[in-house]
């Protein structure tokens, strides 16, 4: 997940849902900064030149993706008047999935 530096700006703890199940992301950031979550043992907060800032304690299950079409939605609480936009990059690991 990275926050675009189109217009400065912060979102709050991020999420992300897939179907029912909901990762929160307890953190501000700021634009051009970015996470890597690789597991709940391991989520990481970088700045926007790629340094380390921060380890991050996630709230919530770990999202399951289910054979077929799944619905990805990505919400943050409201920081400022401005509506954040964000690239988020999705990646599964596992056996693949079949209908």
């Amino acid at each position: 997940m990275k926050a675009l530096p189109i217009v400065s700006s912060t979102i709050v703890n991020p999420s992300i849902r897939i179907g029912n199940e909901k990762i929160v992301f307890p953190v501000s950031m700021e634009s051009g900064m970015y996470l890597e979550f690789k597991s709940t043992t391991d989520c990481k907060l970088y700045g926007p030149k790629g340094e380390f800032i921060k380890d991050i304690q996630v709230q919530g299950k770990v999202p399951t993706l289910q054979p077929g079409e799944n619905q990805v939605s990505f919400a943050a609480e409201p920081n400022s008047g401005v509506k954040p936009r964000v690239q988020l990059t999705i990646i599964s690991e596992g056996k693949p999935l079949l209908n």
